[in-house]
């Protein structure tokens, strides 16, 4: 037995091989670290906002459908519109052409919503398929829907083509087949405006996302097929200005029939050709652009080739239709008014305001604020989804009230609904003092989808009030700003960039200081009096730079064979006026029926909303209809509808999947502003809150699958045309949770695994050098 020597110890020696093994242990263990870190990334990267192509594939960008099979999209409808305006003198034809293409592997229907001048005339569908051409037939709106429901769930082609708006339409197409483009043609009528000795034309490329207060009672109009709610009506809308799978070309062949002294393009580089004779051909400078602002076309005549009035004739089944074109003479500056005034500026600052939007409107009103005369009175009210005004009541122009005016203005910023009603009716409360002119100037991009209940607020309070309308923006709403204006018996006027403010802000104060040409009246020769509508029954007052423009109907009458004149008399400046137009004279104008169908239904609707009415609405429905069948216009109440019999094209066993072609973002509007903060947690592309303030638009097929869309937007991403994607299947990061803790499982696995191999330590005496 050996005795314990004191100069030894024991010590857990660690040998050289189990070293090497801790060492290998360590960097085995700081690449696990590495590789949950990097695949922490990708899984943030990769969240549910965010289509996942398959692993061998690049991810795609562009606008999907999420289909019906769990975790899948397919490709939406492609959109490419090419337009051709023809205008001979002040009348427009036009044709719209637009070509859906499916590149997903489902058959697809596409319903697209987009605007059109609020006074065009739509007469004509055509539904384009290979070298067939099928013209759509007008119907009453509730039997065309049902001949396209029944023809797409046959798996038949066919396209619808609807109005909710005077300048608001949406095009469905049915059964377009994998990797197939179908198109469809729309034709119309229309009229170029003319002021201040220059005709403009604009054509609406977009329609703008409409505010509409929910807590507000809903007009009782005849024809409004769609409910009220608060938000836009008429489906998606990209919180982006420019989508790539919606794009548009245009041409416009001008024939002006007189020498032109300047054309140009407002909002859109373009080239221009000169065909000499007072001939033009407009293109745009790129192929094709984002349809995300108005085209506005604009030429001016030389002035001394510019004719005083202007009588255009179409012959159609035996009876004639006549448009007017006339300009009153301007006043000497001793006949203008010298009548103080009160000038309520009234200013739109809700979120679709903001941007280029609100500096434009901002200027306008210093603008306006700047011309007022010592004797006038003022007043700036504000609103959004609230409003404010600056005083009580209109206080006199001094110079103090104007720069704290001037300070107000320059701090206000744009956010917020747009509850325009409460506005109106403050502005519209008090009546004209004695002696002096009460002149509401309305600065708003319209983006509202109540216009017709707004009417009737107008109309009830108007009084001796004027209302003037300014739009503002890339995409104003013309049909409010147009009809406001006309109810409020004042006029209106657009500034699309903050250059224009000053020219359009002083041609508009310079028709307030003039007085308006009053009591107009037409009288026609006695063998046509009897007969001949006129529209509008009640000719308007005209300001200063206006034309008065109105249509006739003389059934039974030959063009050839009129003789007589038309006698125009009225007041101007407190003196009697008159002209003469003799009817030998009359220039041909195509179309001019439908123009007439189209004032004579306006005429028709505007009935109710007049203050006091009380008729019958099913009546002035039933009235309208009948005029728009007899002249097949698209209204309210008739659509055209265009079927493919030829064939049935579907097979039974394949679905039709149904999903609407995305609005882009007016240029220069910004979403935060308008949908609120973009969460990163919605797919919704209108980033619209999940209590359905936006809603899908009204025609897709009944037979339809219904598919939510999803948008994604990566750079330099492949083409998708008929792949498959994977989907998240919720809003919620749930997945990426479970995975991160498959993750940190594996890594614990990992290091016990390692733990449980590592050798362990053997105990040895050695000397104690201590």
């Amino acid at each position: 037995m050996f005795e314990p020597n004191s100069n030894l110890t024991y010590r857990q020696v660690i040998p050289q091989r189990q070293q090497a093994f801790l060492k290998q242990m360590s960097t085995t263990l700081i690449l696990v670290l590495l590789w949950m870190a990097i695949m922490t990334a990708l899984m943030i990267l990769t969240g549910p906002n965010t289509l996942r192509a398959h692993a061998s594939e690049a991810p795609p960008a562009g606008l999907f459908f999420q289909g019906g099979e769990s975790g899948k999209a397919y490709a939406a409808p492609l959109l490419k519109s090419d337009v051709v305006i023809d205008l001979e003198g002040p009348v427009a034809r036009v044709t719209l052409r637009q070509r859906f293409r499916n590149p997903s592997k489902r058959w697809l229907e596409g319903v697209y919503v987009f605007p059109l001048p609020e006074g065009s005339a739509v007469d004509r569908l055509t539904l384009l398929v290979g070298e067939r051409r099928i013209e759509g037939e007008i119907l009453p709106k509730a039997e065309a829907r049902k001949v396209y429901n029944e023809a797409a769930s046959q798996g038949r082609k066919a396209s619808l083509l609807e109005s909710e708006r005077p300048n608001v339409f949406a095009t469905a197409v049915a059964n377009i087949a994998p990797g197939e483009e179908i198109a469809v043609e729309i034709g119309y009528q229309d009229r170029a405006d003319f002021r201040e000795g220059q005709y403009s034309y604009r054509f609406p490329m977009v329609v703008a996302p409409r505010y509409t207060p929910a807590s507000q009672p809903t007009a009782n109009l005849v024809g409004s097929g769609l409910p009220q709610s608060q938000g836009d009506l008429f489906g998606p809308v990209s919180r982006n200005s420019d989508t790539p799978g919606n794009r548009l070309s245009l041409v416009v062949r001008l024939n002006a029939g007189l020498p032109l002294d300047q054309i140009q393009s407002l909002n859109h580089p373009v080239r221009i050709d000169d065909m000499g004779l007072g001939k033009r051909v407009i293109t745009l400078s790129e192929k094709s652009v984002a349809p995300n602002s108005d085209f506005v076309l604009t030429w001016r005549p030389v002035p001394s080739a510019l004719p005083n009035a202007s009588l255009f004739g179409e012959q159609r089944d035996g009876d004639s239709y006549l448009m007017v074109d006339l300009l009153p003479p301007g006043l000497p500056d001793r006949k203008k008014l010298d009548l103080p005034r009160d000038l309520i500026l009234v200013v739109d600052t809700s979120g679709s305001m903001s941007g280029p939007s609100i500096r434009q409107a901002k200027a306008a009103l210093k603008a306006s604020l700047d011309r007022l005369t010592p004797q006038d009175r003022f007043n700036v009210l504000r609103f959004s989804h609230d409003f404010s005004q600056l005083y009580a009541s209109a206080q006199p122009a001094t110079p103090s009230n104007l720069t704290y005016a001037r300070k107000a203005v320059d701090s206000l910023t744009a956010d917020g609904g747009t509850e325009m009603r409460p506005a109106l009716e403050a502005a519209l409360a008090e009546r004209p003092a004695t002696g002096r002119l009460r002149q509401v100037v309305f600065v708003t991009d319209g983006a509202v989808g109540n216009e017709y209940e707004l009417f009737q607020v107008i109309a009830r309070r108007l009084g001796g009030n004027r209302l003037f309308t300014v739009g503002i923006g890339s995409a104003p709403n013309g049909f409010f700003m147009r009809k406001a204006a006309e109810v409020g018996r004042g006029s209106f006027t657009w500034i699309g960039k903050v250059e224009e403010v000053e020219a359009k802000v002083a041609g508009l104060l310079s028709q307030l200081s003039n007085p308006a040409m009053t009591n107009l009246s037409l009288a026609l020769p006695n063998h046509l009096r009897k007969d001949a509508e006129v529209y509008p029954k009640v000719l308007p007052d005209l300001y200063a730079g206006e034309p008065l423009r109105f249509t006739v109907k003389l059934p039974g009458a030959r063009l050839a064979d009129l003789r007589g004149s038309l006698l125009l008399s009225g007041g101007l400046g407190g003196e009697a006026w008159s002209a003469v137009l003799p009817m030998e004279v009359v220039n041909p104008g195509r179309g001019l029926a439908a123009l007439w169908a189209r004032d004579k239904i306006e005429e028709i609707e505007d009935q109710a909303y007049q203050p006091g009415f009380s008729g019958d609405q099913e009546a002035l429905r039933s009235a309208a209809t009948e005029v728009a069948l007899a002249h097949e216009l698209v209204t309210r109440y008739t659509s055209l509808v265009a079927v493919d019999d030829s064939e049935i094209a579907r097979p039974k066993d394949d679905g039709l999947v149904s999903g609407d072609v995305e609005r882009p973002l007016p240029k220069g509007w910004e979403a935060d502003k308008v949908f609120g903060p973009d969460s990163g947690l919605d797919s919704d592309p209108t980033g619209a809150p999940d209590d359905g303030l936006l809603r899908k638009s009204f025609l897709p097929s009944q037979e339809a699958e219904r598919l939510q869309l999803v948008e994604v937007v990566l750079p330099q991403a492949s083409q998708t045309a008929g792949k498959t994607l994977g989907l998240p299947q919720t809003a919620s990061p749930a997945l990426q949770k479970f995975l991160a803790g498959v993750l940190l499982l594996g890594v614990g696995l990992t290091l016990l695994l390692l733990a449980l191999r590592m050798p362990r330590p053997r105990r040895r005496l050695v000397p104690d050098v201590g």
